[in-house]
């Protein structure tokens, strides 16, 4: 930077730096009396500077943070009176400002209703090897309620000093040459230094501001051929950005379960990227996926099958549980619950046949029992029979059968029983009227022959 510039970075920062207050006359309830800030920010160039950030603080917490728009202005809400309130201005590598706005101490009779305190700022590009700090750490401009108007109203003589501080401070650098030429090996270095690091951005930004203090050829061509670089890794971001979008994509397409349409996205990934390993990578887990997917398919549709089998078993039907069964087993080889159920069916079938032949046995046992009328032991065998096979009704119908045999043999007994003690009770009063007849015959003779 050359003494022409040094000195009209002086003149920017004593006349650019400035605030006015302007005030409104109107007669509000207490609650009314506030104040706004509202301001423009400018840069080096005295240029409307966008995006600013503009950060007030009250008593010394953060309260309101604001962006400068497209003009570079900014206006914040309505504050009341009473709080110190501090506005921090700033961009990125740039100078800070501070103000300050004490508004304790206040005459409610003389407030006004609403104030409007405009602020106007500049904020200049950081030097490397310079030192802002007296710019930045202390306000540029302080406001506070003025003992006779009873208004908020600047420091004149602070401003002053301040303007005064600043204009000594950077005439002291315009004559230091030694700095000009530390600015310039600080900044080289820094570059180097990224540039050895492969930060081609951040050397391309040192070589600049080394250049801008002197010309200097050999570091010229070091940055064009940086330059050069720099552009190279731009593309492949460029790649590395779509490339990352697509594969974002794919992932979207995978969570809704379209594949096939996630394998597309991975696939270009890829085509833009071969040798990214990140493509290659989801479409393998891709195939796993499909692969799970599928399986998973199969695995359901053998269980489906297992089910409606165990229910055929349940109602014995034991061919129709073991054609399902069967078909499990294609869709499934290696699954041994099919094949446990197919033996299990095998056992029952078995046994089935097995206790069937037991039963088949007791039961024509029980009926030669019940034709010789020895109903007793019919009834143990035929009871046997339906322990064997207690779903068979027939051994419960012919203990019925025994029962009502019974029944009716003993009603036939106590029939014959009573006839015959009729027939015995008839032939007694038979008798007995005879024996009176003849009683009464022979005492009738008698008393004739008498």
């Amino acid at each position: 930077m050359n003494t022409t510039i040094y000195r009209a970075l002086f003149v920017k920062i004593i006349f650019s730096i400035s605030c006015l207050l302007l005030f409104s006359m109107a007669t509000f309830a207490q609650d009314d009396f506030v104040m706004k800030f509202e301001g423009k920010v400018k840069d080096g160039d005295g240029k409307a500077m966008s995006g600013a950030t503009v950060k007030i603080l009250q008593n010394g917490k953060e309260v309101s943070s604001i962006t400068t728009d497209a003009k570079g202005e900014f206006n914040s809400k309505s504050f009341y009176y009473g709080p110190l309130y501090k506005i921090v201005i700033s961009k990125g590598n740039h100078t800070v400002n501070n103000f300050e706005i004490n508004s304790r101490n206040y005459d409610e009779e003389r407030l006004q209703a609403e104030v409007v305190v405009p602020i106007k700022a500049q904020l200049y590009d950081k030097k490397d090897g310079i030192n802002y700090s007296i710019v930045e750490n202390k306000p540029i401009e302080k406001f506070s309620i003025n003992n006779v108007t009873g208004q908020i109203t600047d420091d004149a003589d602070f401003h002053e000093k301040r303007i005064d501080e600043i204009k000594a401070y950077f005439k002291k650098l315009e004559g230091d040459e030694k700095n000009k030429e530390k600015q310039f090996n600080a900044l080289k270095k820094s570059g180097d230094g990224a540039f050895d690091k492969k930060d081609f951005g951040k050397a391309i930004e040192d070589w600049k501001k080394a250049l801008e203090i002197k010309d200097d050829d050999e570091l010229a061509e070091k940055l064009t051929d940086a330059e050069i670089k720099y552009e190279d890794i731009l593309e492949a971001k460029q790649k590395e950005i779509k490339m990352q979008k697509l594969i974002k994509e794919g992932d979207e397409m995978v969570s809704l379960l379209k594949f096939e349409n996630a394998k597309e996205k991975y696939e270009a990934a890829q085509s833009l990227m071969p040798k990214s390993k990140i493509p290659k990578d989801k479409l393998k887990e891709l195939e796993t996926k499909i692969e799970n997917q599928g399986q998973a398919k199969k695995q359901k549709e053998y269980q489906e099958l297992i089910a409606r089998a165990d229910i055929k078993i349940n109602s014995e039907g034991y061919e129709d549980a073991k054609k399902l069964l069967n078909e499990a087993k294609a869709i499934l080889p290696k699954e041994k619950e099919a094949d446990k159920k197919l033996k299990e069916i095998e056992k029952i079938i078995a046994d089935a046949a097995k206790n069937k032949a037991k039963y088949d046995n007791l039961i024509s046992e029980a009926n030669g029992l019940l034709e010789a009328k020895k109903y007793d032991k019919a009834k143990e065998k035929y009871t046997a029979a339906g322990d064997v096979l207690p779903k068979e009704t027939l051994p419960k119908q012919k203990i019925k059968e025994i029962a009502n045999l019974l029944k009716e043999e003993a009603s036939e007994k106590a029939r014959l029983e009573a006839e015959a003690a009729a027939k015995k009770k008839a032939e007694e009063e038979a008798a007995e009227k005879a024996r009176l007849e003849a009683e009464a015959a022979a005492k009738k003779k008698a008393e004739e022959e008498a």
